[in-house]
């Protein structure tokens, strides 16, 4: 429902004259509470991420006020406690600032000023959907990143989302400001990380990005964010397919083949097939997903063995059972193996 002049009016804004014209870079900050894992120390670094050619600033803090000051230099809310409260949120925090887009310009709408800030009504749509768009397509080979990097065998920590913010700065120094959306979350027990721990798995992984598949990492966020343990399940496991097949065709595409012979012979305790047939068969024939799974851990360099192998079949079991109708569905510990067991294979990408 549309609002009138007047209600506008009422509200403090007014037509934005002829000529007048406001110009704006923009933001977009996005704030994930770190489920499953509480850090031993203050604010953190912030560090900045490429991907492609977008920015992307990371900060990981207990307090989320704290995060921002260290991210933009103000508050993120006027009171951090209730913000927690209505959002059903507890630290640590990770807060990932997108921008700042080129000059964008509003010259037609309403608008309200004060010294300090610009209002816009409902004049900012195309930026605040721009800038949704370039979350939608970066952001998931980050977080997916972050969370295969603090997985432990101890915990597995889940990035959730909690709230965002939209805003811009124009050349005086000014804010123009937006709205924030919400969600909620379950809780889980909690796993402790030191701030120097912190600092150098987000070193690491803003460094090791471009390892990451994308549309890999594409699957396990919307994973992370199902709430059927049915769809949970399937949507890591056909992440999990595109990564072994990514892994399988960039691997053992560069053996020659005295190479791929000399290693299957080495490693055929893995497989459930003769010395022989390995010797005679040339890893392009290798099609199945059981085959090339085996075959990219059997050239994996680090995280995964023999152990890796029987649980990927036991898990294979599980989804072909589910895709021919014979499983109707599964508790979260079966989808938690499968979890565990991507996250080794993404760090072993």
């Amino acid at each position: 429902m549309g609002f009138s002049n007047e209600v506008k009016a009422a509200a403090g804004f007014r037509e934005i004259l002829r000529n007048e014209k406001f110009t704006a870079k923009f933001y977009r900050l996005e704030v994930y509470q770190l489920v499953g894992m509480r850090i031993t120390g203050s604010a953190l670094d912030v560090w900045r991420a490429k991907l492609d050619n977008d920015h992307v600033d990371v900060c990981i803090a207990n307090s989320l006020n704290e995060a921002c000051q260290k991210v933009h230099g103000d508050d993120f809310v006027d009171d951090e406690a209730s913000w927690a409260v209505e959002h059903d949120a507890a630290p640590p925090y990770l807060m990932v600032s997108l921008g700042p887009t080129s000059d964008f310009t509003v010259s037609e709408g309403f608008v309200k000023i004060d010294d300090k800030e610009i209002h816009f009504w409902d004049c900012l749509s195309d930026v605040r959907k721009m800038l949704r768009s370039e979350s939608d397509r970066v952001l998931p080979t980050l977080l997916t990143s972050l969370t295969v990097s603090l997985a432990s065998a101890q915990a597995q920590p889940r990035l959730v989302f909690k709230d965002a913010a939209f805003f811009g700065t124009d050349s005086t120094g000014r804010d123009v400001k937006d709205f924030r959306v919400t969600v909620n979350i379950r809780g889980m027990a909690l796993q402790a990380y030191t701030d120097e721990v912190i600092r150098r798995i987000v070193k690491d992984t803003l460094e090791s990005l471009h390892h990451i598949h994308r549309r890999a990492a594409e699957f396990f966020s919307l994973a992370e964010i199902e709430n059927d343990s049915v769809k949970k399940f399937i949507l890591y496991f056909v992440s999990l397919e595109i990564l072994t097949h990514h892994l399988f065709l960039s691997n053992l595409s560069a053996l020659s083949p005295l190479e791929l012979d000399n290693k299957a012979k080495s490693s055929a305790s893995l497989f459930p097939y003769s010395t022989e047939w390995l010797s005679g068969r040339k890893h392009r024939q290798w099609a199945t997903l059981q085959e090339r799974f085996i075959a990219t851990v059997m050239f994996a360099s680090k995280n995964l063995d023999e152990s890796i192998v029987k649980e990927f079949s036991q898990l294979k079991k599980l989804r072909d059972s589910f895709l021919h109708g014979s499983l109707t569905k599964l508790d979260e510990g079966q989808v938690g193996k499968l979890r565990g067991l991507l996250a080794k294979m993404f760090s072993a990408a």
